[in-house]
């Protein structure tokens, strides 16, 4: 209700449309008591304005008035709310995680109106569409105009708290009901979401997709007898005329695949750290041959190492502190590492897991990926932009 009737304009009078609920929560909360504000409630307007002076604020400035109450009010819901909310499991965490990944088409991190309402359908919650754009700028705590994934969870906190006991029962009866979603169930999407949390490229997500499609497929990776044809003839070595031309090393770059550890060796360092020739391993031998190579031509052939995460620090550390003159010219780098691929589980084809030690839930995998780890390394632009045309590639070992 208003304070207040408005009096008639021509007394000259500015109405009060203040409720009595507003004047009554702005004074309390500037210091007025209770027994203060109803004697002065009882005489009318210049009764609770004087009281308002008294601590040293007006009630002539409506729209303040309102914004103090308001910022008062949202405060405290805040603080009584908060305490409310019921956490969220860790499982419920990484379904809402699965959603959220999955509906936000622009993989921005962040949902707007359209990916937060398809989101907020398929975790189970069942607004009404009027409600929707109101539940929006709820969630948007920030006001940035999206939503990121910790607003969509404290969003769906929120949610819950003010639902009634029956909105809970159908929205978790329709839950159970509803067949399950396929980015849930679907065994090549979850390996995908492992790896995008792991910061796997996108050449290396679609590589593994692949070879794990085929896995699926129980589709044989042979090749038939039937399927080889005979080549008829080949240039003979001796028919060839090539004259060397030692400067097309200056385009050239060697690669050497050193991934392996060696572990059916009985190894848990690259294998190109065995000795082979007195104290020289594979990685010093070759690290020589290239600078003999670089003495011998006069030019610059650059040398790369597609290393693993596991061979990375081993390797590096040997050819630093034995060959600090390897470095190559410009901003190439000495190395680049290949992918790494979720385990795959062989009773189930599901993504491994070990909680003890999720490092071992991945392994490298292997000299095929050099393409798509060029790719998603960026090793392949930088080549290309820095001249290079031709790649001799072999194993370390």
């Amino acid at each position: 209700r208003r304070l207040f009737a408005p009096r008639s304009r021509s007394a000259g009078v500015t109405a009060m449309t203040l409720k009595a609920g507003e004047v009554r929560a702005y004074l309390l909360a500037n210091g007025v008591t209770k027994a203060q504000y109803d004697k002065a409630e009882g005489r009318g307007l210049s009764g609770l304005q004087e009281l308002a002076e008294s601590v040293n604020c007006t009630l002539k400035d409506e729209e303040t008035v309102r914004m103090a109450v308001a910022a008062a009010s949202a405060e405290k819901k805040a603080t009584t709310s908060e305490a409310a909310l019921t956490p969220l499991t860790a499982e419920e965490r990484k379904r809402f995680a699965a959603a959220f990944e999955h509906f936000d088409k622009d993989k921005s991190g962040e949902l707007d109106v359209k990916e937060f309402r398809s989101a907020m359908l398929d975790s189970g919650m069942c607004p009404y569409p009027y409600e929707q754009e109101e539940l929006f700028k709820t969630a948007d705590m920030d006001g940035s105009g999206t939503i990121t994934f910790e607003e969509y969870c404290h969003f769906i906190q929120v949610y819950r708290a003010k639902q009634s006991w029956w909105e809970r029962l159908m929205e978790s009866a329709m839950d159970c009901l509803s067949p399950k979603p396929s980015y849930l169930t679907n065994p090549t999407l979850r390996f995908v979401r492992k790896m995008k949390h792991a910061g796997c490229t996108r050449s290396a997500i679609d590589a593994f997709v692949h070879n794990y499609e085929q896995l699926r497929s129980a589709a044989s990776m042979m090749i038939p007898e039937d399927a080889i044809f005979p080549v008829d003839q080949l240039p003979a070595l001796e028919d060839i005329s090539v004259q060397p031309d030692r400067s097309l090393l200056q385009h050239t770059v060697m690669l050497k695949l050193n991934g392996g550890l060696g572990t059916g060796m009985g190894l848990e360092k690259a294998k190109s750290l065995l000795p082979i020739s007195g104290d020289d391993t594979f990685l010093d031998l070759i690290a020589k041959q290239v600078l003999h190579m670089r003495h011998a031509s006069g030019g610059s052939l650059a040398f790369l190492l597609m290393n693993s995460f596991s061979t990375s620090a081993d390797s590096m550390a040997l050819l630093k502190h034995n060959f600090p003159n390897l470095s190559n010219e410009g901003e190439l780098p000495l190395e680049f590492l290949q992918n790494k691929a979720p385990k795959v589980s062989a009773a189930d084809l599901s993504p491994a897991s070990w909680p003890a030690n999720p490092e071992l839930e991945w392994c490298p995998p292997g000299h095929g990926d050099l393409y798509p780890a060029m790719e998603g390394s960026g090793t392949l632009d930088r080549l290309l932009r820095e001249g290079y045309k031709y790649m001799f590639v072999s194993n370390s070992d």
